[in-house]
């Protein structure tokens, strides 16, 4: 008899209270890169509660799927304890703004406060616009991109004739450098000379403007050269 009640205080008060207790845990499933829906239900069938806690943009996930679940897949945790998702919002995206009009400097700080950049820039002679304002953007006003996207600018010459570009002559033999600059309009303005270690003498070191500046055609543009100041090259001692 006293072996009977023994057996029963066993099972009532250690191993019946023991298999509730294993009842009531369950594992975390993981529900990474599922739609917010599917997550849920996957989340009840295991006895958990599941809630979205926040919703943030992460290019990693499709926009509506669960990005970060709290605790994390594997965890043992009694069921009905709460779980928390963040669900993506997938590939952040921004406006492209309204550039043409603008000049050539306004139109690249407008694009980096949006986080985007200038791209190739094409010049172009225009009669109703003056030189360096953006005449067409070849992405639209107001287009969806993502952050660090290049603007693609046609940008005004001015009328014909006004303006062009200077060729970079920098580090090309005098000569060169000044045949260079004929063709493309521009005489050869004041030279002044500059003695530069590693630099071989009668080469171009600076130019005023600088290559690829827009500038008036017929206008001189100023050179450094490598030599002795004052000094003509041919001349030296």
């Amino acid at each position: 008899m006293l072996a009977f009640f023994a057996s029963f205080i066993l099972v009532d008060d250690i191993l019946m209270p023991s298999v509730v207790r294993k009842g009531d845990i369950t594992t975390v499933p993981a529900v990474l890169g599922l739609e917010s829906q599917k997550a849920i239900m996957r989340m009840r069938e295991s006895g958990l509660n599941a809630i979205e806690s926040a919703f943030r943009n992460d290019p990693s996930y499709p926009r509506g799927t669960v990005s970060k679940q709290v605790p994390p897949p594997g965890t043992t945790v009694k069921r009905g304890r709460n779980v928390y998702l963040t669900i993506s919002g997938g590939e952040q995206y921004v406006s492209v703004p309204s550039l043409e009009g603008r000049s050539l400097r306004d139109a690249t700080f407008t694009l980096e406060r949006y986080r985007l950049h200038v791209g190739s820039v094409t010049y172009e002679e225009s009669d109703s616009l003056p030189e360096n304002v953006v005449i067409v953007q070849l992405r639209s006003p107001g287009s969806r991109v993502i952050p660090g996207t290049s603007v693609d600018l046609i940008v005004s010459l001015g009328s014909s004739g006004e303006l062009a570009l200077v060729p970079d002559v920098t580090g090309k033999p005098l000569e060169d450098a000044e045949k260079l600059l004929l063709r493309a309009g521009f005489p050869v303005g004041k030279i002044s000379y500059e003695e530069i270690r590693g630099v071989l003498p009668n080469t171009v070191y600076r130019q005023v403007p600088k290559g690829k500046e827009l500038f008036s055609k017929g206008k001189g543009i100023e050179l450094v050269v490598v030599g002795k100041p004052g000094v003509l090259p041919g001349m030296e001692n």
